[in-house]
């Protein structure tokens, strides 16, 4: 997952994304899919944008002057990291944005298996 710090103007988030991921992680991933909108607001940030997902067998390289470290980690790890230190400029978009998928995935479940959502 990456997030989209500013779009170039006229540039559509699906181009916007592309663009990061080939600048950001050196991935040109062809099968990326928009997965959610996120908007969040707090004192420091303004985040309006698109989460995508994509799958990429690599090679990964990391542009220094925008990614500071990376690492694989699960995510359970990812969620108590965000809520234990500073994670990212835009952890607390990642909390929203993983509510916001919990909610849907419950909600496919709930309908996969015929019940109503409570």
């Amino acid at each position: 997952m990456s997030r989209l710090r500013r779009g170039r103007a006229g540039e559509s988030y699906d181009t916007a994304a592309q663009r990061e991921l080939r600048e950001e992680l050196g991935v040109c991933a062809a099968a990326s899919a928009a997965a959610l909108p996120v908007r969040y607001e707090d004192t420091a940030n303004r985040v309006s944008g698109m989460v995508y997902s994509c799958t990429s067998d690599g090679p990964f390289t990391l542009q220094a002057s925008e990614i500071a470290e990376g690492e694989w980690m699960d995510l359970d790890v990812v969620i108590e990291r965000t809520q234990q230190r500073p994670f990212c400029p835009t952890a607390s978009s990642l909390r929203l944005y993983l509510s916001k998928l919990d909610a849907v995935l419950t909600a496919q479940r709930h309908r996969d298996a015929g019940r109503p959502i409570s």
